[in-house]
């Protein structure tokens, strides 16, 4: 699976057309930063940072992305996750209709996805497939406003036994045909779900004590990946030597028993060794216990990561070492990608032009743009003293 590009219009904060691009032009410079699409021969690259003022609109610019993958995948189900994924246009639109676009490759076939919709209903839906060199459509959805119904138009796509004409007006299609086992909407599902995302449409969701038992399961099931979470803190300097994940019953009220997970740091000087229960342990520790929690399977597997502040609770210096985990050939054998936005600006030192967002508000509607899309900017230029001084804007009136 990957992520060539997405856009939208008239969302959260954006006002205007926004496109974000994975795709790098063909005169950067030879590094492991990207990968070549053996589809295409494009450059994707692997990371992408979005740097804004507080407020400017950095949430805003990866919501729409972790939006439209669980469209996509998961709003057949709806229920619980509906009422956290959810679009609202610009405060100051006129219009209540939504645009959203995504260009992906799923099962070796690119793809391109287009729909508009107001918070309720979708008034348009299609998928497009690469064939050669050119598009091919696969499906098309289109409500008939006299008819009060869907228009829909498909080329092999899904069964004869779907209720098209019964498609709920806040589902995909693509989520539905998945249900009736359609070849085409099985692999894009099972493509775009491999996915990690801290951000819906609230914003950052915060990590608790409930999460942390929650992945506590995980890494007592996956011993190999709490090995590797249990490397990286060792070699980052967290002061642990070990993780040790102890499982024990717990009786609930109604007499049932559940099994939880205990996650005990163990810590050594000398011969001497203590142990401490994580929640105990500092936020920044915990905070690299539960991120790892998502970036190794993402890893193993290949996919996208959208994550609203990586360096949350943590070091500034944290992120280069997280981000090494992407850009690493070894670490990322399936050029897992990841878009993430940040305050640590530092992150400008270690990154191409071509590979930082920026993102302004100007009279309540945000606007982003690529650093490489700006004129006279040089790929040798100091990124990171420009940026602080503000001649690329982006950056706090104070």
């Amino acid at each position: 699976m990957a992520i060539y590009s997405f856009g939208f219009s008239n969302c959260f904060s954006f006002e205007e057309s926004t496109d974000v691009s994975f795709v790098l032009d063909k005169r950067t410079g030879a590094n492991e930063t990207f990968f070549v699409s053996s589809l295409t021969e494009e450059r994707l690259s692997k990371v992408l940072a979005v740097v804004g003022a507080n407020g400017s609109g950095k949430t805003n610019l990866i919501k729409p992305l972790s939006y439209i993958l669980w469209f996509i995948t998961d709003s057949f189900f709806g229920g619980v996750e509906a009422s956290r994924h959810f679009v609202r246009p610009h405060m100051f639109s006129e219009s209540p209709v939504l645009e959203f676009k995504l260009d992906f490759e799923a099962d070796g076939v690119r793809y391109r996805y287009l729909m508009l919709r107001s918070a309720e209903k979708v008034y348009f839906e299609s998928l497009s497939k690469k064939t050669s060199r050119l598009w091919s459509k696969v499906f098309t959805r289109k409500w008939d406003t006299d008819l009060g119904a869907y228009e829909i138009t498909r080329k092999g796509f899904g069964s004869a036994q779907m209720p098209l004409r019964e498609v709920d007006p806040n589902v995909s299609l693509i989520s539905l045909a998945a249900q009736y086992k359609s070849k085409a909407a099985v692999s894009i599902c099972a493509a775009l779900r491999r996915r990690s995302s801290n951000v819906n449409s609230f914003g950052r969701e915060i990590i608790d004590g409930g999460d942390i038992f929650e992945v506590s399961s995980f890494y007592h099931s996956n011993e190999t990946e709490r090995e590797a979470m249990v490397k990286f803190l060792r070699e980052q300097d967290f002061g642990v030597e070990d993780i040790d994940i102890e499982a024990y019953d717990r009786t609930q009220d109604d007499g049932t028993v559940s099994k939880h997970y205990l996650p005990w740091v163990i810590h050594k000087r000398g011969d001497a060794e203590f142990r401490l229960p994580l929640i105990y342990e500092s936020s920044g520790t915990q905070a690299a216990y539960y991120l790892m929690s998502k970036i190794i399977p993402l890893l193993a597997q290949g996919g996208i990561m959208i994550c609203d502040e990586l360096e949350g609770d943590l070091h500034p210096l944290m992120i280069e070492p997280i981000l090494d985990l992407f850009i690493n050939p070894r670490t990322n054998p399936l050029n897992a990608q990841i878009i993430f936005t940040t305050h640590s600006i530092e992150v400008l030192n270690f990154l191409q032009k071509n590979q930082v967002m920026l993102v302004e508000k100007s009279d309540s509607a945000s606007e982003a743009w690529k650093l490489s899309e700006m004129d006279g900017v040089r790929s040798d230029d100091n990124f990171y003293a420009k940026y602080m001084s503000g001649a690329y804007g982006a950056i706090p009136r104070v």
